[in-house]
């Protein structure tokens, strides 16, 4: 474990409710969604009573569940209109609504917004009262909570090399991790805008699944364990992970936010070869390596399993004492200094160039640039380093170089 990851501590992740299942514990038993069914797996991580005279309705936090009676709403049909959106952009999960008092049922241009807008809008009758909603809420979370920590203790003394392994194994039964089963480590990272998208998403899947499976934040990554049969169910539930996260992001219109989203896995180690605690350290490690190796090559998969990662694994562990000196990495470094001071994106066009076996078609393609304009940039890239970009070794040599100078910034 290296001195950055010295600095990183696992985080709780999953201590959240959504929408539909706060509206399914027995508190709510009389609660309706009376629109917004769409946004039922808005996330809740908090619950806040608005019931004043002249109360901010538009007052909350990301992720809180709203409880009105709708005192001052009545006679205000403008703040009606805005509310819904208003609310919605602050990122609140939904609005509970008691009815009886000073409306009959929702009006009808909150239920509008709410149904266009997915934003769940639910009614009680006068008998319901807040304070037993917002206690059952709590506790819940708490009840989460408290579990979540306990995961991220578990995975803590995990990557800890010098953990009791007695102590861990207990640990492994108290939380019924499975040791005769296989487990895989798969690592995501997205943009900053997107980390709660990201959990949110992850969590939904891994309640889909009949496995036993943890996250866990370290740093800015969210951290997997997922018992797994092999290296190939592994990289299936990555795929599966990648394509909920997305699906979420573009369901949140948060896709701009997201940033590139880049997914590492690990391989799964036979249970009875060695300890549950190498086990899940060497998964995460080669995961950690294989997130990394991805974000660091703009043309990777958006899933790297460190199985297949081969050559840039070396790569990856080539030390600046062994990377000094070779006049290919000097090469393109002088290639990225041209396009700096020329302002042209020559060195981008031959990392695609050689990544496509030297296809002008394709590349062209992937740059989405005409036939021409390529074959004249890839000409200017043979004048300016002087080299014979027809012969197969240059075009190795220069592909290895251009990896080493992704992977390592220079």
């Amino acid at each position: 474990m290296d001195a950055a990851e010295d600095d990183m501590r696992a985080e709780p992740s999953g201590a959240v409710l959504t929408v539909r299942e706060t509206l399914a514990m027995p508190a709510f038993a009389q609660a309706r969604v009376v629109a917004g069914h769409a946004g039922l797996e808005r996330p809740v991580r908090r619950v806040h009573i608005v019931d004043l005279p002249g109360a901010a309705y538009e007052w909350g936090t990301r992720d809180v569940l709203l409880l009105t009676a709708g005192v001052g709403l009545a006679e205000d049909l403008d703040r009606q209109a805005a509310l819904v959106p208003d609310l919605v952009g602050r990122g609140v999960a939904g609005m509970v609504l008691s009815v009886g008092y000073i409306f009959d049922n929702a009006p009808q241009v909150m239920r509008a917004a709410a149904d266009e807008l997915g934003f769940p809008l639910v009614t009680t009758p006068p008998g319901v009262r807040f304070i037993e909603l917002t206690e059952a809420i709590w506790q819940e979370l708490v009840n989460r909570r408290d579990a979540a920590m306990l995961t991220g203790d578990f995975l803590e003394q995990v990557l800890i090399s010098t953990s009791d392994a007695v102590e861990l194994t207990e640990r492994a039964h108290q939380l019924r991790f499975r040791l005769d089963r296989g487990h895989a480590v798969i690592c995501l990272r997205t943009g900053d805008g997107a980390a709660g998208p990201l959990e949110q998403a992850v969590t939904r899947w891994l309640r889909s699944v009949d496995r036993w499976a943890i996250s866990v934040w370290r740093g800015d990554v969210l951290v997997v364990v997922l018992e797994s049969a092999d290296d190939d169910q592994a990289l299936l539930d990555a795929a599966a992970l990648a394509d909920a996260v997305e699906a979420a992001a573009r369901a949140d219109a948060v896709e701009d936010a997201t940033g590139r989203l880049v997914v590492g896995v690990g391989n799964v180690e036979p249970p009875d070869r060695v300890d549950v605690g190498d086990r899940i350290r060497h998964s995460y490690e080669q995961a950690r390596e294989a997130l990394l190796i991805a974000g660091a090559l703009p043309a990777s998969e958006r899933v790297v399993a460190f199985r297949d990662l081969g050559l840039l694994h070396w790569l990856w562990h080539l030390p600046p004492e062994a990377r000094a000196g070779n006049r290919y990495l000097e090469r393109v470094q002088a290639l990225a200094a041209y396009d700096r001071e020329h302002r042209t994106d020559l060195l981008a066009s031959l990392d695609a160039y050689l990544d496509h076996g030297g296809s002008l078609a394709e590349t062209a393609a992937v740059l989405y640039v005409h036939r021409n304009t390529l074959l004249a940039r890839i000409h200017r890239v043979a004048e300016v380093l002087a080299i014979d970009l027809a012969a197969p070794s240059e075009r190795l040599n220069l592909a290895v170089a251009l990896k080493a100078y992704r992977l390592h910034g220079r």
